[in-house]
C-alpha cells in the first residue's frame, strides 16, 4: 500500500504516458494520481473492515455505514467541491476521498466495538 502509494506519487507525470499522448489528459491524470495516492489507506482499511465485519456476521450496520459514508458524506461534497467551487474532477475526487475515509473510520469504530463482545479462549 505504501510502495503504491510511493510510485503514484513519484511518478504521477509518468505513469499517464503509457496510455495517452494528450498533455491535458496527462496534466489531470496527473494530479489525480495525487489524490489516488492519497485514498490507498482509507480505501484499503474500509474493504478491511467491511469484510472483517461479514466475517462476524455483522451486516445490516457495515452496510448503513458505507450508504451514508458513500451517499450521504462522499456524493454531495464530491458535488459541492466539483461544481459549487468549480474544482473539477479533482473535487469529485476528494469526495471520493473523503466518503472512503469516512467509511474506513466508521468500519474501525464498528469493529473495534463488535470485537469487545468476542470471548477469546
Amino acid at each position: 500500500m505504501i510502495r503504491a502509494r510511493i510510485i503514484f506519487i513519484l511518478f504521477r507525470n509518468y505513469l499517464p504516458t503509457l496510455y495517452v499522448n494528450d498533455e491535458d489528459v496527462i496534466s489531470y491524470a496527473s494530479s489525480l494520481l495525487i489524490i489516488a495516492a492519497l485514498f490507498q489507506l482509507s480505501d484499503g482499511t474500509q474493504a478491511v473492515g467491511i469484510g472483517v465485519l461479514r466475517g462476524l456476521t455483522d451486516v445490516k450496520i457495515p452496510t448503513a455505514i458505507t450508504f451514508i459514508a458513500y451517499w450521504i458524506v462522499g456524493l454531495p461534497v464530491g458535488y459541492f467541491l466539483g461544481f459549487t467551487l468549480e474544482l473539477g474532477v479533482q473535487g469529485i475526487w476528494i469526495g471520493l476521498l473523503l466518503g472512503l475515509t469516512t467509511s474506513a473510520i466508521l468500519l474501525t469504530l464498528r469493529f473495534n466495538s463488535r470485537s469487545k463482545h468476542i470471548i477469546t479462549v
